[in-house]
């Protein structure tokens, strides 16, 4: 059988519009598989990460940066979901625009802890964070055209243009940070900033995250794992290819799992992918917060220990908590 092409099918390059599609050759050959960055998070494509403050988003995207530096899952944590995708080795970049220095120093002295001297051999080769904070790092400006990118994202593309190897993800903590005049109320206005991140991803073969702060309703409610826990418009999940949601533990799951003790309902939090464009959905991934606000996959508590309506599953044990220290950064 012959397949005509239709004329459309050119090799040109439109500025705005791309290339068309070869769609006789895609019905012929079998594509590559898709690149996984994370299970849910394509390479070419943006996430987001919502969490309500204090909860650990931040720790979390320094510990999974430090896990694709290293090729594996250093903290058990992506995997935890019943995920069969590998962390693959690359290079990371981490826009820092929340937290100081001295904040970020004393996080990564603790994460170091817990490496094997190799590890912190490739997060050195292979991790680099950049500290924006009160640098006034943006994403978007107003122009007499509407909004146009920045300054600082040239200064971002000439800092990934130097690297010995192009980054395999981006983080952007936070995204209210790195708005500049955008408003995240607004859904133009974050249909463009999510579309600039996007074309760095786009140039650069990576994929990018972009944490970003859950209203406080979704917080109080216990519904912290819904897409619509996101604060803002609804265009940045619905621009956004896959959202993860980090939640704590709400006071009526303490009680079906007979916790009684807020210290350690506090320390555990759940992982959810709420929205993946590209993969089925995976299960809750359970974080334990220990010493430090270092988060590690870990069982949740065992069904036995639960009324037999509240049963979920077979699990193991519930590990004790670990105290609460005065030098923690957990956020």
């Amino acid at each position: 059988m012959t397949v005509s092409v239709y004329p459309s099918a050119s090799e040109k390059t439109y500025p705005s519009l791309g290339r068309a599609i070869d769609i006789a050759a895609a019905f012929c050959t079998e594509p590559p598989p898709l690149d996984w960055t994370l299970p849910g998070l394509v390479s070419g494509t943006v996430g987001v990460l919502v969490a309500p403050g204090g909860i650990g988003k931040s720790m979390l995207m320094l510990q999974t940066a430090m896990s694709i530096a290293a090729g594996r899952d250093l903290f058990a944590i992506w995997g935890s979901g019943g995920a069969a995708t590998p962390i693959m080795r690359g290079p990371v970049l981490i826009v820092a625009a929340e937290d100081t220095r001295d904040v970020l120093e004393r996080r990564l002295h603790d994460i170091g802890k817990e490496l094997s001297p190799e590890d912190q051999a490739a997060v050195c080769a292979r991790l680099r964070l950049h500290v924006s904070h009160g640098r006034r790092f943006s994403l978007a400006q107003q122009s007499p055209d509407g909004l146009a990118e920045t300054e600082a994202v040239r200064e971002l593309e000439e800092c990934i243009e130097a690297m010995p190897e192009k980054p395999r993800l981006i983080v952007i903590d936070t995204l209210n940070r790195c708005l500049g005049s955008a408003n995240e109320n607004t859904a133009a206005d974050m249909g463009f900033v999510l579309s600039v991140v996007e074309r760095i991803c786009g140039r650069y073969g990576c994929a990018a995250l972009i944490v970003h702060h859950a209203t406080k309703s979704s917080a109080t409610s216990g519904g912290g794992q819904a897409q619509s826990a996101s604060r803002g418009s609804s265009a940045i999940t619905d621009n956004a290819r896959c959202q993860f949601n980090l939640s704590m533990l709400s006071r009526d799951e303490a009680r079906d799992f007979q916790i009684t003790s807020d210290v350690e309902m506090k320390s555990w939090v759940r992982l959810d992918l709420t929205k993946a464009n590209y993969c089925a959905p995976r299960a809750t991934s359970w974080l334990h917060r220990g010493e430090n606000g270092v988060l590690r996959g870990a069982p949740f508590p065992a069904p036995q220990a639960l009324p037999t309506s509240k049963a979920r599953g077979s699990r193991a044990a519930l590990a004790a908590p670990t105290a609460a220290n005065d030098n923690a950064v957990w956020e």
